[in-house]
């Protein structure tokens, strides 16, 4: 049984995976409670991401990103159409 997040709460485990700088240092998922926000009814599940770095003065510095669980929906593009030429003799 996977787990449940409260509302308004996440988790986040070291990304064993990070190649890089571009990479984040900390991800995770959580819940959002839309209507305690004011953004509508209902609740969304999230992706969240932390990177950890410095300010010049040295003091650590996290900052993040949460996006949507849901897949964005694939729309397929229609071919062009271009006039190809046939008579190429391969």
């Amino acid at each position: 049984m996977a787990y449940e997040h409260k509302p308004n709460r996440f988790s986040l485990l070291k990304n064993q995976k990070r190649r890089g700088d571009t990479d984040p240092s900390y991800t995770g998922d959580g819940l959002i409670d839309l209507s305690e926000l004011g953004l509508g009814a209902g609740q969304a599940e999230v992706w969240v991401s932390i990177w950890r770095g410095e300010t010049q003065a040295g003091a650590i510095r996290l900052s993040g990103s949460i996006r949507a669980k849901t897949p964005k929906e694939f729309t397929e593009q229609p071919a062009k159409d271009e006039d190809f030429d046939d008579d190429i003799p391969f």
